[in-house]
């Protein structure tokens, strides 16, 4: 005991030393939330990128560069804050799924919370006032039609896409 009260003091004295650190660190000046928020856009501008080369073309092609671009648009103006709960909304998402296929209910107490999360966070991106109930079913059915979406959700588990498509076209939301 008399060990442990001797390392106290100097335990402290960093723990202090540390602390007055993380603040200057949490600062504009020290590269705290002015350089997190570029760090944010850069991410941003990443994304929007990625999600050109990948499906810039296709989106181009099917609905228009004026719909692209709003897309695009949307996802830059997001911030950190949207970005986090469309993330949770995502995980939501999944955690409901997944809690449906295990109780073997496709139109059990999770399918409607699965679809109203799907719903949140297709508004997170989609462009303000795109967002119909119509436009999210036909959606996605393109998840069971489209290998692409279709293996992201079976990777979940194997009937995670149908479960979520049924749980869509059910909930109407």
């Amino acid at each position: 005991m008399a060990c442990a009260r001797q390392i106290c003091p100097a335990s402290r004295e960093m723990l202090d030393r540390f602390c007055a650190k993380l603040l200057v660190a949490c600062t504009p000046e020290g590269g705290g939330p002015v350089a997190d928020n570029g760090k944010f856009e850069a991410f941003k501008r990443d994304l929007v990128e990625k999600n050109e080369r990948t499906y810039g073309a296709e989106v181009r092609d099917r609905w228009g560069n004026a719909a692209a671009d709003a897309a695009n648009a949307r996802v830059m103006g997001l911030s950190q804050a949207e970005y986090e709960r469309a993330q949770k909304l995502e995980a939501e998402v999944r955690a409901e799924v997944l809690a449906g296929l295990a109780d073997g209910d496709p139109d059990g107490a999770h399918a409607a919370p699965a679809a109203r999360a799907h719903a949140g966070w297709l508004q997170a991106f989609w462009p303000k006032g795109t967002y119909t109930p119509e436009a999210h079913v036909l959606l996605a059915r393109s998840y069971l039609a489209d290998e692409r979406f279709r293996a992201y959700y079976e990777a979940w588990a194997p009937g995670a896409a149908e479960f979520l498509v049924r749980a869509i076209e059910a909930a109407g939301v």
